[in-house]
């Protein structure tokens, strides 16, 4: 059974349920499912006790409080990044925001793109989000090949990386930004375990290098909010050896593959999440269905989950420390 097929089972089971206890049960044994190694890697086995949870149910009556006390109850109770409640969202033309509203959105949408800047012989390349709105943006204004002609011009030697805070998107950014920063071919590792056909999978895959490319010192910084997609760049740099890593270790879970849906409603939302500037005409669930496996195929959160750096240090301190090493390559020639 593939993914489609998996995620068509278990929308059509969970929708021929008729009470919200019995909706409530099936999404707990999903989650335990899809989550019982970790738990166990964590020893939070009994984290959230379902009797318990079932009390609370009775007194729901329609989707909107389902999914609060969904919310509030289990998922935030959990704290795991894959495992939300997603809104399917009509958002409105930036035009039609409130003033306040358009003014946060063009900040955060400022604050999150891609910059660099270059500093003697060295570039400081931030890269705040891996999301796909930002990389078809980013790709239409050719942000990577201008990275690419300023690394060319101003004679570069060292390069940093600057990912603290990224939550991930997508891996479509690794073909933007490996093939101009290293000369060799990368292995973007991805083996896992699907927990629902308890097959082990391999999607591990090859991002071409340019051999023309200058042998360039690369650091990496990281923090605890490196997550998803951005912790697979973590990973990649690390076992590729292209990069130092400065920071504290990595949120985590830079395996797998998109993550399951589960549609909750298809009804317009008026809950206690409810934006004004949005109208939400469904919830979805979304979860993961996979756990790390090592290299003797053994399911291995403990070296697998998320990527302790080379060098540790306070993650506000993280570009200084990489300064102070550039430096003192420099004073070592």
């Amino acid at each position: 059974m593939d993914r489609v097929q998996l995620q068509k089972k278990l929308n059509d089971e969970y929708h021929k349920l008729t009470t919200y206890k019995e909706k409530m049960v099936f999404l707990y044994e999903i989650i335990m499912q899809s989550q019982k190694y970790y738990f166990e890697y964590i020893g939070q086995e009994n984290i959230i006790n379902l009797d318990e949870l079932l009390k609370k149910v009775s007194s729901v009556t329609n989707d909107d409080e389902f999914a609060d006390l969904l919310e509030v109850e289990v998922l935030r109770k959990l704290n795991l990044g894959h495992l939300h409640i997603t809104p399917v969202e009509e958002k409105l033309n930036l035009d039609e925001l409130p003033l306040d509203l358009k003014e946060k959105k063009q900040a955060y949408d400022a604050k999150t793109n891609t910059f660099y800047e270059v500093n003697g012989s060295t570039m400081i390349i931030t890269i705040p989000s891996f999301s796909r709105v930002h990389f078809v943006k980013e790709k239409e204004q050719n942000t990577y090949k201008n990275i690419k002609t300023s690394l060319m011009e101003n004679d570069i030697q060292n390069i940093i990386i600057d990912i603290r805070g990224n939550g991930g998107g997508t891996d479509e950014y690794f073909e933007l930004l490996f093939p101009i920063i290293s000369d060799k071919d990368l292995i973007v590792n991805n083996s896992f375990r699907n927990l629902f056909t308890n097959q082990n999978e391999d999607h591990s895959y090859v991002v071409k290098g340019n051999p023309d490319n200058k042998k360039y010192s690369i650091y990496l910084l990281v923090d605890n909010k490196v997550f998803s997609t951005a912790e697979g760049f973590a990973r990649c740099c690390k076992d590729n050896s292209l990069a130092t890593l400065i920071g504290t270790p990595t949120l985590g879970e830079g395996f797998g593959m998109t993550p399951l849906e589960i549609m909750l409603s298809d009804k317009e939302y008026n809950g206690a999440y409810k934006k004004d500037y949005v109208k939400i005409h469904g919830l979805k669930m979304t979860f993961p269905i996979e756990a790390p496996i090592n290299e003797f195929k053994a399911i291995d959160y403990a070296h697998f989950y998320n990527t302790v750096p080379d060098i540790i240090c306070d993650p506000n301190l993280s570009m200084d420390v990489a300064l102070g090493l550039i430096k003192e390559n420099k004073m070592s020639i």
